[in-house]
């Protein structure tokens, strides 16, 4: 064995490698945690947009707002959506490429925006969940 050197010392240290991410539990417990993020933030887009004021003209009926919803589309992500022949118009002022007097609401980009920051905002507030989570008991 090797001579220590005046003023150094010996140590061990010891890691354990057990736990929900170490067993290839991890992205279960991401998606799960996941999921109310993801509901909550679409539940804020629909409320943006549908309270968003669209009667420049006088003669809004509110049958957007009233026909907006909110689906799953793939990888359990959501998405706002609105089935009504006229929404790209709405929210562009553009009619099949072309420009109109009409500027557009753009209700999704601003709704899209606020949902940007409120995302960040709401997974860090739950960050600690996902972080005891992972750790598993202990």
């Amino acid at each position: 064995m090797a001579r220590r050197q005046p003023g150094t010392s010996r140590s061990t240290v010891t890691i354990d490698t057990s736990g929900p991410l170490f067993e290839g539990k991890a992205h279960e417990i991401i998606q799960h945690w996941l999921k109310p993020i993801k509901e909550e933030i679409a539940a804020e887009g629909h409320f943006i947009i549908g309270m968003m004021d669209m009667n420049k003209s006088g003669r809004g009926t509110g049958h957007f707002q009233s026909q907006l919803t909110v689906k799953t589309i793939e990888h359990d992500n959501l998405s706002v959506f609105d089935p009504v022949i006229y929404g790209p118009w709405l929210e562009t002022g553009h009619r099949r490429g072309q420009a109109t007097a009409f500027k557009g609401y753009h209700a999704f980009r601003k709704a899209r925006l606020k949902m940007n920051r409120s995302a960040k905002r709401l997974a860090a507030e739950k960050m600690p969940e996902l972080l005891h989570k992972l750790n598993g008991p202990g």
